[in-house]
């Protein structure tokens, strides 16, 4: 080489740069469409045939330009190495059009809202439902429907829905929705509450090939309210307090107990002898409301009175925890 001569430079590769220039494009689309590094498994998960195509599409790419600059000599075999970047490039070209299938894809989904329920007792006693419902990427158009309702069957078994609370709410800045309510449970024959936070249409919950489902976000939690039934209040006293002959009257009273009966029985409470023994169903309403007179023989002197909707033969000495009402009273002279 002369003294002063300038080196001699190769030729820019325009292939290496349509590599470059692809990679750039796939990372730009990524970010573009939402799929970050956080997002992969999600995206696996519910896009998984046009991820699975773009993840090839990357990997096999890598491969190529690899092989391009690592195996491969330029000076040695320059046509090679070409074709290895033209086909790298190509590579990472379908893997960012396999990118963009998969982001629009994954942005078209909309998943059901998110429920959880509590059954709680406040301060008072009274059993309440808690319940939370949150969601997240709405549009700031969208709007999340709340509806509670109790469900009762009628005499044919068909579930009749009243409702109990609703609530209309939009997203907020960031797209979601994070609410919270309280019902309080009610009464019987209402054994069960429906809860049902829809976006978009809604459609009835658990059942299954309905074309609005398809385009409709709805949540449903159903939940069973297992009664607890309160003791039945007894009041007892003698028609006539002075003797025993015109009988001992018994009103006793009973609520929420849909379903069940209230048994009533009588014994004398020395011999155990079997005075009186009665049982009533539940109106419509759930409750029960009766009264009697019981006829006391002149023989007994004291009179175990015990009414129940749990047990069928209660008595005066019922364990505690058990729904049995009971009242033991001395019988005036005859």
């Amino acid at each position: 080489m002369l003294e002063g001569a300038a080196p001699e430079v190769a030729p820019a590769n325009k292939k290496a740069g349509w590599l470059v220039s692809a990679l750039v494009t796939v990372g730009l689309l990524f970010s573009a469409v939402g799929i970050g590094t956080g997002e992969v498994p999600r995206v696996l998960r519910n896009e998984w045939l046009p991820a699975g195509i773009m993840f090839a599409l990357i990997v096999a790419g890598t491969a190529c330009g690899a092989s391009a600059g690592w195996l491969v000599t330029g000076s040695r075999n320059p046509q090679k190495e070409g074709r290895l970047l033209s086909l790298s490039a190509a590579l990472f070209a379908l893997a960012a059009i396999a990118g963009v299938w998969t982001g629009i894809a994954s942005a078209r989904e909309r998943p059901e809202p998110g429920i959880t329920v509590i059954l709680a007792t406040d301060a008072q006693g009274r059993r309440t439902l808690q319940f939370a419902v949150t969601d997240k990427g709405l549009r700031a158009s969208d709007k999340m429907t709340v509806l509670v309702q109790a469900l009762s069957e009628d005499n044919l078994k068909h579930l009749i829905p009243i409702p109990l609370y609703g609530v209309s709410l939009g997203p907020d800045s960031s797209g979601g929705v994070d609410y919270h309510g309280e019902v309080g449970v009610p009464p019987a024959p209402a054994n069960e509450v429906e809860i049902q936070a829809s976006v978009g249409a809604r459609h009835k919950c658990y059942e299954e090939g309905q074309a609005e489902a398809q385009t409709a976000s709805t949540g449903c939690v159903t939940v069973h309210i297992t009664r607890l039934f309160e003791k039945p209040q007894l009041n007892v006293s003698w028609r006539t307090p002075g003797h025993s002959k015109a009988g001992l009257k018994v009103s006793l009273a009973d609520h929420d107990i849909d379903g069940h009966r209230v048994v009533l029985r009588a014994k004398d409470a020395n011999t155990h002898h079997l005075l009186f023994q009665a049982d009533w169903p539940s109106n419509a309403a759930g409750n029960v409301s009766e009264s009697t007179v019981i006829v006391v023989p002149s023989s007994t002197r004291r009179v175990c009175i015990a009414a129940s909707a749990t047990e069928t033969r209660p008595n005066c000495s019922e364990r505690l925890g058990t729904g049995t009402s009971s009242v033991l009273t001395t019988a005036p002279p005859p």
